[in-house]
């Protein structure tokens, strides 16, 4: 346990945006799939977020990598297969 309290110890500070944005990003996942429509998750996402909401600069930059990574997920292999378990596809 001391070698993994070094390590720990010795890492850089965590990017508490950046795992905000993760977070941001798994549900905004699990919503599409939800409600499996791909289009309306989106939409409700720029209304609320992105550029239909007034956004501008970084925080439309930081909707952006949300939406890119919700339509990139929509489309893999592990959507598919998380549809597939539920009974969706």
């Amino acid at each position: 346990i001391e070698e993994a309290a070094r390590a720990f110890a010795a890492a850089p500070p965590a990017d508490i945006e950046e795992w905000r944005l993760g977070a941001r990003m798994t549900s905004a996942r699990a919503a599409a799939i939800v409600c499996d429509d791909i289009v309306s998750a989106a939409d409700c996402i720029r209304r609320t977020e992105g550029e239909l909401s007034g956004a501008q600069g970084d925080a439309l930059l930081v909707v952006h990598r949300l939406l890119g990574d919700m339509l990139g997920f929509w489309v893999s292999d592990g959507a598919f297969a998380m549809k597939r378990r539920l009974g969706m596809g």
